[in-house]
């Protein structure tokens, strides 16, 4: 029955990330680029903690299928290029590495070096509007 839950989990994952949700993603490893598919996070507005107030920081995050890696080499510094739902490219590189090797999945978090990002009004930011 194990396998059988699996099975079913690896395909829920597929198609949650990979569906009409999912992004392309193109990952530079050592071996070559790899392009698959996966969910772009980007959240620009946070709280910052001193003062409790909204402010414009990028934090950006793809996460993808541990099975579409095909044993890659995890680490920092990979080289990422993709587009957020608006269609804003998105090239950086990996920061930091979280595995969920439970559910099968991992998220990069990505330091941006380039972006032609869409200006993104924070006046409701963190309002009840």
């Amino acid at each position: 029955m194990v396998g059988g839950l699996l099975v079913l989990a690896e395909s829920d994952l597929k198609t949650s990330l990979e569906s009409d949700f999912g992004r392309q993603v193109s990952i530079t490893f050592q071996s070559g680029v790899k392009n698959v598919y996966g969910q772009v996070n980007r959240i620009n507005a946070l709280t910052d903690p001193q003062t409790n107030l909204m402010v414009n920081i990028p934090r950006i995050s793809v996460t993808v299928r541990i099975s579409s890696l095909q044993s890659e080499n995890l680490v920092n510094n990979l080289d990422v290029s993709t587009t957020d739902i608006t269609g804003d490219t998105i090239t950086g590189k990996v920061v930091n590495c979280k595995p969920d090797l439970t559910l099968g999945f991992i998220t990069f978090e990505i330091s941006e070096k380039k972006s032609n990002q869409t200006k993104i009004d924070l006046k409701y930011a963190g309002s009840s509007v």
